[in-house]
């Protein structure tokens, strides 16, 4: 037990993560700025879509596209389409309007 408990505190040692993260940033960068490229036009293209409904709903468009942009990113095929479902669902249920979610629903699973 001392040796598993010596090996633990060893991972959580300061500089030895610091070195680990340093091996891992540039590809973490590179991924975190490849989704937020997408994320900045999916929200621009849903701004544009969502144009005349009430400001106070718009936040909840950017949501269910961010939503989807990130299901699409997870699943494929069958679970992909239930995820999506049960989304849909989820935010007619809360008010938008089913329309333009299914536009935003196709512009955020394309990105």
């Amino acid at each position: 037990m001392n040796n598993r408990t010596k090996k633990f505190k060893a991972k959580l040692d300061a500089e030895h993560r610091g070195k680990l993260f340093d091996l891992q940033k540039e590809e973490m960068v590179k991924k975190e700025a490849e989704a937020t490229k997408g994320l900045v036009r999916i929200e621009m293209m849903v701004k544009e879509i969502i144009d005349g409904e009430p400001s106070i709903l718009h936040h909840y468009y950017m949501v269910f596209a961010k939503e989807i942009y990130s299901k699409a990113r997870k699943h494929k095929g069958l679970n992909l389409y239930n995820e999506i479902m049960i989304l849909e669902t989820k935010w007619e249920s809360r008010g938008l309007t089913p329309w333009l979610l299914e536009i935003i629903k196709n512009i955020s699973i394309l990105e």
